[in-house]
């Protein structure tokens, strides 16, 4: 019996010496579970190439923060500069990617810089306080950064600096896009412009190399001009745009040399607006290497120009004339130059020398509708103006004029044969193919609207109808639309190259002054969202740096290790402690 009992005793000694204990490093956890704990658990280090990766990736980070440093002092130095070279255009590309690009760096540096620093209490989590980790372990997004704070009942300072850290997120996105942008702003110049100048010869003389050329090309225009429409006649610049002289005569202010009227205060009555049908070319001086880009729809052009125009001042039709008349019965002494074309049309100019007092003479016949003959008697001067013109895009339009005076001889005075080709070419300028009808200029100076029409054809045009003034009108446009295309037919018609103009020696031109006003576009920074973006991205970088020095000095707290897990199960166990028996309200 006594050995039965000991060899009894042993054996439940030996159960009991085999059984675990706290000291063997087993614990009783919640619910009846068993938690080892080791009281030298073996050192797991990071290998060295990890910690040198890890440290890498966050000075990696780092450098990607002070791109926005970069980016703002580029931002900053060039402010207030024009936007069209191609380092501002960059800028202002990279503007939109700075909402999206600087919150997912931001947020990837902020959420490592949370994870490093709860690692780092988490190794000592028996002297911290479990809030602050549950707030740090519950805010690794903008949203939860504001939720958490209300779900733990506990605004306190950790909480404040967290909400502060992803608050800096959506605003230095924000600042990136403000930062720049553009504003436009006037800079005028001057500039040297060239114009056709009035005085300019008459090329086309009978009998010139050049003038079986360019006669055609001065028919072409003279042709186009009597077939635009209304809305051209009556705008301030012709197919080409070219700017129209106002015929000052016409308007209802009386002439003042010594006051600006603007087109709008001559107070036409009718489509009589300017004197010619074409107007005058402008060039640029400046840019004539490259004329096609000369003019920007951002550019406004202003130029003051001097020049001139011959008016006819034309008295009242004789119906009784007869074709055999022929200014029969003008005085001999004014030595007439007879300019007649197939279609009845005749004029007759006087060639006397005169001076500034006195007016060329133009004897003007035409075949009537009854096939007999009207005739009136036109006196010709020159008027003087000086006109200041704009062009905003590429048309050129006349937008005030001063009267400068008045001369009795015109460009056509410069000699005899110059006089006798310009009327003979004028008069001959329409004739049409078919016989017994009137030319276009005969139709045009009956109705301008209907110049050009098949019905006319074995007709002619009734002038009892028409008034003194509004022929006086149409006759001064086609003369001086006429005179326009023959001294310049190259420019008229849209060539504002100045070097082609120089290199036909023919041409007369004059160089003016005139002022550029180009709507330049500037790059604007915006200091105050400068000042958001550099803060936040100092945050951004530092924070970077940070996680670097935590990899560093604790490689352990770097890389979640085995008995980090562990001691975050513990954690998680204080923490559901802590939160039932919490406080109630918020704990400041």
């Amino acid at each position: 019996m006594a050995a039965h009992r000991s060899s009894t005793m042993l054996a439940v000694a030996k159960d009991k010496s085999s059984a675990p204990s706290p000291s063997d490093g087993f614990s009783q956890g919640h619910h009846g579970t068993k938690r080892r704990h080791n009281k030298h658990p073996p050192s797991r280090r990071p290998k060295p190439y990890s910690i040198v990766l890890t440290a890498l990736f966050d000075l990696f980070l780092s450098c990607l923060a002070m791109m926005f440093f970069i980016f703002g002092a580029y931002v900053s130095h060039y402010n207030n500069r024009s936007a069209d070279g191609t380092t501002q255009s960059v800028l202002l590309s990279a503007t939109q990617l700075g909402p999206t690009i600087f919150p997912i760096i931001y947020s990837i540096v902020v959420v490592r810089l949370i994870k490093s620093y709860y690692r780092v209490i988490a190794s000592k989590h028996r002297q911290a306080d479990t809030g602050i980790l549950e707030q740090l372990l519950d805010s690794r997004t903008l949203g939860e950064a504001f939720i958490t704070p209300l779900k733990l009942r506990a605004l306190n300072r950790a909480a404040l600096m967290v909400i502060f850290l992803w608050a800096l997120s959506p605003l230095g996105g924000q600042a990136s896009l403000r930062v720049v942008d553009t504003v436009d702003r006037p800079n005028t110049t001057d500039e040297l412009f060239t114009y056709i100048n009035y005085d300019t010869k008459y090329l086309m003389i009978t009998g010139s190399d050049s003038w079986k050329d360019d006669i055609d090309v001065v028919k072409a225009i003279f042709t186009t001009s009597l077939l635009s429409s209304p809305d051209i006649r009556q705008s301030p610049y012709d197919a080409w745009d070219n700017f129209k002289v106002p015929l000052i005569e016409r308007g209802e202010q009386p002439l003042n040399t010594s006051s600006w009227m603007s087109v709008q205060e001559l107070g036409y009555p009718d489509d009589a607006f300017y004197s010619s049908l074409v107007g005058i070319p402008v060039g640029s001086v400046t840019d004539s290497k490259n004329p096609p880009d000369l003019y920007g729809t951002d550019t406004n052009y202003t130029l003051s120009t001097h020049t001139k125009y011959m008016n006819l001042s034309c008295g009242e039709f004789n119906l009784n004339s007869t074709i055999e008349d022929n200014g029969s019965a003008l005085s001999d002494e004014l030595d007439w130059t007879v300019a007649e074309s197939s279609t009845g049309l005749l004029l007759r100019t006087d060639n006397r020398s005169r001076n500034e007092h006195d007016a060329r003479v133009v004897y003007f016949q035409a075949q009537n509708a009854e096939k007999n003959a009207v005739s009136t008697t036109c006196n010709l001067t020159t008027t003087l103006v000086e006109v200041k013109s704009s062009s905003f895009g590429t048309a050129w339009q006349a937008d005030s004029i001063r009267y400068s005076g008045q001369d009795s001889r015109s460009p056509l005075d410069q000699s005899k044969n110059i006089s006798d080709s310009f009327f003979k070419d004028f008069v001959n300028a329409t004739v049409p193919q078919q016989q017994s009808t009137a030319s276009a200029i005969e139709w045009y100076l009956y109705d301008p609207t209907d110049a050009f029409n098949v019905s006319h054809s074995g007709h002619y045009p009734n002038y009892s109808t028409v008034g003194s003034q509004d022929f006086s009108t149409r006759l001064t446009q086609l003369i001086n639309t006429y005179y326009l295309a023959s001294i310049a037919p190259a420019a008229v018609s849209g060539d504002s190259n100045v070097r082609d103009w120089k290199e036909d020696y023919r041409y007369n031109y004059t160089n003016s002054t005139g002022q550029v006003t180009r709507s330049n576009t500037f790059i604007r920074c915006h200091y105050q969202w400068l000042t958001v973006m550099v803060f936040a991205s100092a945050v951004m970088m530092f924070s970077g740096l940070a996680c670097m020095v935590i990899t560093i000095l604790d490689p352990e707290s770097s890389t979640l290790s085995r008995e980090q897990h562990e001691s975050d199960t513990e954690l998680s166990d204080l923490v559901a402690q802590r939160r039932s028996s919490g406080p109630s309200g918020f704990d400041f």
